[in-house]
């Protein structure tokens, strides 16, 4: 259990070679979008651990709810921008890769494992690093980025104390940036303000192509974990007003949003039975977004549109995301969600190569080639999973959550 790890949280301030829980929120911008990371640290030791420089001071000896920050340029916390990181190689180093029966091919924009490049020289087949990024493919060569995803960014740090523990110290001294940012954070944004290429002609793909009877039958689930879902539903109460009318794309029993908020919620599903189930839902309507993606609502009919945990079941986003637009009033809000968990055969082919981050990506290019503005993303991992998950005997960690979303303005 949980408390076997840390033992019982505490009301004592943070001393000396006690652990705790600490939220990092790592905040920066690309041109096209501003980004936040929010992580759960767990047992923390401000006295021994790596913390960004001048952040460890404050949360010594401190009490639950005290926030660190700091603001750093780039290369100081994450390893910095260095010319000699990008090379152009031969497209023969790429070694194959098949996923779903198809062979890998290095696209513009995309990210891969190290363990492609087995066959050029200082690349080591059993490489664990995450991902390296191509930035472009000119006939047999390719260009590719081995810097850090972040190493050109100006990063806002913020640490807040959540918990202490009466345990002391032992393992590792992690670094805590290179915990939270070594594995995902910045390829969600462009690079060099170029388009990610992502229309590849298999993207839209899926093994089974039968929508109507996949939701014949009613699915009474829960997609996420308890913990996932209620972080959704923050992020969402963060960017809605009271009395608002909203629009819940693909729903299905359950909405993600605030019960407290008076919202008009209009829920568009699959299944009649599901959304009955959805008490938030004022209205429901069954409607097939693959078979027809024109919504039937008239223009600026919504102020906020969601589309939680389904995403990644569209066959034609593109042109869903420009009917959100249009259904949206001036100054609303578009905000998709989604996590690692699908059904298998209803997921589009491009979803399932994509790393986490990446998908965050393409929901960000759906929305900008749509005409959204002030676009951003905000993923959040590494919290608890709760004690009553019927998963939580395999992990303790919670489904992560990602959310990007956009506005609709005037112009």
């Amino acid at each position: 259990m949980i408390e076997d790890v840390l033992g019982e949280a505490i009301d004592a301030p943070l001393s000396r070679g006690m652990q705790a829980e600490v939220e990092f929120t790592v905040r920066w911008s690309s041109d096209e979008a501003s980004h936040e990371e929010r992580y759960l640290a767990r047992k923390v030791d401000p006295h021994r651990d790596f913390f960004p420089p001048g952040m460890d001071a404050p949360l010594k000896g401190a009490e639950v709810g005290t926030t660190s920050t700091g603001d750093y340029i780039p290369g100081k916390v994450v390893p910095g921008q260095r010319p000699r990181k990008i090379a152009t190689l031969d497209r023969g180093c790429f070694k194959p890769m098949k996923i779903g029966g198809r062979t890998v091919e290095p696209v513009s924009g995309r990210f891969y494992p190290y363990q492609l490049l087995g066959s050029h020289p200082g690349i080591r087949t059993t490489d664990v690093r995450p991902a390296f990024r191509v930035v472009d493919v000119r006939g047999s060569e390719v260009k590719v980025d081995f810097n850090h995803p972040l190493a050109a960014r100006h990063l806002a740090v913020e640490a807040r104390l959540v918990k202490v523990y009466d345990r002391r110290s032992r393992g590792k001294l992690p670094d805590w940036m290179e915990e939270i940012c070594m594995n995902g954070p910045g390829m969600q944004a462009r690079t060099g303000g170029l388009r990610t290429k992502f229309d590849v002609d298999y993207a839209l793909q899926r093994q089974d192509e039968d929508d109507s009877g996949f939701y014949a039958q009613p699915r009474q689930v829960d997609h996420v974990d308890k913990t996932a879902l209620r972080l959704i539903r923050e992020e969402y109460t963060k960017r809605l007003s009271t009395g608002a009318k909203v629009l819940d794309l693909m729903s299905s029993k359950q909405s993600h949003l605030p019960e407290d908020m008076d919202l008009a919620v209009t829920g568009l599903g699959m299944n009649v039975e599901e959304l009955g189930a959805n008490t938030l839902l004022m209205e429901r309507l069954v409607h097939d977004l693959n078979a027809e993606p024109a919504l039937p609502f008239g223009d600026a009919s919504f102020d906020n549109v969601v589309n939680s945990l389904s995403v990644e079941y569209l066959t034609n986003p593109r042109a869903v995301t420009a009917e959100v637009l249009r259904v949206l009033r001036p100054g609303g809000q578009f905000m998709v969600s989604f996590s690692n968990r699908w059904f298998p055969e209803k997921v589009t082919a491009l979803w399932t190569e994509l790393h986490d981050f990446e998908r965050m990506g393409l929901v960000l290019d759906y929305l900008l080639e749509a005409g959204f503005k002030d676009c951003w993303t905000v993923s959040i991992r590494n919290h608890w999973r709760p004690k009553d998950d019927p998963h939580f005997a395999n992990t303790w960690d919670s489904d992560p959550v990602f959310v990007v979303g956009g506005v609709k303005t005037n112009s």
